[in-house]
């Protein structure tokens, strides 16, 4: 394993089937390292062809508030009170997708809700970075395990803040967002469980023969 300089964990492809143990959980009571020139003027970075009115929009919205949470607070309570949520839009042709969510409000997505949350706070110079995922809402009680299904694919941002370092941002507004509110019946967890340990079994098995099976 290895991280890279944003501080991901990065592990190489087609690793073998392992087991690894993370010994360096104490270094965060230090508190966040801060962020070089290239990376803060990498998660600050803007396109050089920006409408105009996306950049008049944030500094409406950042007027008067200094600190990185007041500005994070205020794209999410601009996002609340003017969107809604929806699974597909219609973006008209010639027109920046993201420009278009910011200036014109329609409903849409939270690949939509990340970009322009992405957008506004670095015009209000906050260090900030776009993520995809899963939200594992879903818990099996038969193997206390977590369940990420497609549908919990979602999109949000984490900003950067001088003594926390990276934080969630989620920008979407509440429809949007996984949770886990859709519980599957006994039944279909029971047979949940069944599969995920058949499939461990099987990973054990050609990982490590009769064995590793045992």
């Amino acid at each position: 394993l290895a991280v890279d300089g944003a501080g991901n964990v990065l592990a190489p492809e087609n690793v073998p089937e392992t087991h690894y143990r993370n010994e360096n959980a104490g270094r965060l009571d230090s508190g966040p390292r801060p962020l070089s020139d290239v990376e803060r003027s990498l998660f600050t970075a803007l396109p050089e062809d920006l409408n105009p009115g996306v950049a008049r929009l944030a500094e409406s919205l950042f007027q008067g508030r200094n600190s990185v949470q007041r500005k994070v607070d205020a794209v999410i309570g601009y996002f609340r009170e003017h969107y809604e949520y929806k699974l597909e839009i219609e973006i008209p042709r010639g027109m920046d997708p993201v420009t278009y969510f910011l200036l014109e409000r329609p409903p849409a997505h939270c690949e939509f809700f990340a970009s322009g949350a992405a957008i506004l706070l670095r015009l209000g110079g906050v260090p900030c970075r776009y993520v995809t995922g899963f939200v594992a809402a879903e818990r099996n009680p038969y193997g206390d395990y977590w369940i990420a299904r497609n549908r919990d694919a979602h999109a949000w941002v984490e900003a950067w803040d001088e003594s926390r370092g990276w934080f969630t941002v989620e920008a979407t507004v509440a429809a949007g967002v996984p949770s886990g509110q859709d519980v599957p019946s006994t039944f279909s967890q029971m047979w949940d469980h069944l599969k995920f340990r058949m499939k461990e079994a099987m990973a054990e098995y050609f990982a490590g023969g009769l064995r590793g099976l045992l």
